[in-house]
């Protein structure tokens, strides 16, 4: 990872990268699939990059 890179991205960021809409990704983590996700303050969501980059890999299956 670049250190220019951001280390945590936002449910829109991750979103537009999957090309899929925010609440998709809203509607995983209440269900509780997809990318790790951590909750701070005010309702907001954050996901750690390295966190977001491992499940990427793992879903790429081996097609």
């Amino acid at each position: 990872m670049s250190t220019n890179e951001p280390a945590y991205l936002t449910r829109e960021q991750v979103a537009e990268h999957l090309q899929l809409t925010a609440k998709t990704l809203a509607n995983w983590a209440s269900r509780g699939v997809g990318p790790n996700y951590i909750r701070l303050g005010g309702g907001r969501v954050r996901y750690p990059r390295k966190d977001f980059e491992a499940w990427e890999q793992s879903q790429l299956g081996d097609d």
